[in-house]
């Protein structure tokens, strides 16, 4: 069957022998028969030999087990991974899940680091490709117990409030955060949060941070520190939107941030929706982010439909 010559077969004899300290093969007539040594490695080899099989699944099998690499922000992690955990093990209880953070989610989609990525960026690489999983409108959001939620439409009160100013990257939000200003044109911005939906690491397009850490003592953003367009101070930065929800809750600070967010987030924290309409008609897209080579493999194929199904 492998169609070797018996000098071949010989010299590969003899290689093992140095190796191992027992014979594994025997010449028997023409050909050669393993012995009980060899017999014994088998059923650990072939063992090994299917694992490495199934891992590669190069007949796009749906029956076997593969782990799903899905990165995502911690806080949209929370939110979509219970709905697609129940989703997946619906249809393929097979397969594993696992969950990294998004470091740079164009470079990680096209390097194959991970399969999928759910979020709200935006990506310029003609590989990436995208389905909407759903849209979320806007809301205003402050503590329970604010003295705002006891006045209507207050909009002085409103922009003089101490505001938590979430800043989602990507040009694909220029728009919103225009029109954001527009709503609330004096609104004193005391806090900073970067969502990082593209990229935690490359604020090239802001100031080049870098890494995380290097804020440079939290207020040397240079071009976009100044604001001038948001009318603000600065008195502390951050990249977390649970840090926002935890903020509100704890202050009279207001914040916008995503509906659902809030649905979740108000699970732990009290917090309260601020009623204005113009704000709620505002909406982000979150999206299933893949490369479309993935698609070749079926049972990728199969998951990014059954998650999109799910919302």
């Amino acid at each position: 069957m492998l169609n070797l010559t018996p000098s071949a077969i010989s010299q590969s004899i003899q290689k093992l022998r140095v190796i191992f300290p027992d014979p594994l093969f025997i010449r028997k007539g023409q050909g050669v028969t393993p012995t009980a040594f060899a017999m014994h490695l088998h059923e650990y080899i072939s063992q090994g030999l299917e694992s490495i099989l199934g891992a590669l699944d190069i007949a796009g099998s749906y029956d076997k087990q593969r782990t799903i690499t899905i990165a995502t922000t911690p806080s949209v992690g929370a939110l979509v991974l219970p709905v697609i955990y129940r989703a997946i093990k619906t249809h393929y209880p097979q397969l594993l899940l696992r969950n990294p953070p998004i470091s740079d989610a164009e470079n990680q989609l096209s390097q194959f680091q991970t399969d999928l990525i759910i979020d709200n960026m935006f990506c310029t690489n003609r590989t990436v490709q995208h389905h909407v999983l759903f849209t979320d409108n806007m809301v205003l959001i402050c503590r329970e117990g604010n003295p705002l939620l006891s006045l209507e439409d207050d909009r002085e009160t409103i922009d003089n409030a101490a505001h938590v100013l979430l800043l989602p990257e990507g040009q694909n939000f220029s728009g919103l955060r225009q029109r954001i200003q527009e709503m609330f044109p004096d609104r004193q911005i005391s806090f900073t949060s970067f969502t990082s939906y593209t990229s935690y690491n490359s604020y090239n397009s802001y100031n080049s941070y870098n890494s995380y850490n290097s804020y440079n003592s939290y207020n040397s953003y240079n071009s976009y520190n100044s604001y001038n367009s948001y009318n603000s101070y600065n008195s502390y930065n951050s990249y977390n939107i649970l840090t926002i929800a935890a903020l509100v809750a704890n202050s009279d600070m207001l914040a916008i941030i995503p509906s659902r967010f809030y649905n979740l987030f108000s699970r732990c924290w009290p917090l309260e929706k601020l009623p204005f309409p113009s704000l709620n008609e505002e909406q982000i897209d979150f999206s299933i982010h893949y490369n479309k080579f993935s698609l070749r493999a079926p049972i990728l194929h199969g998951v990014i439909d059954v998650i999109r199904n799910a919302f």
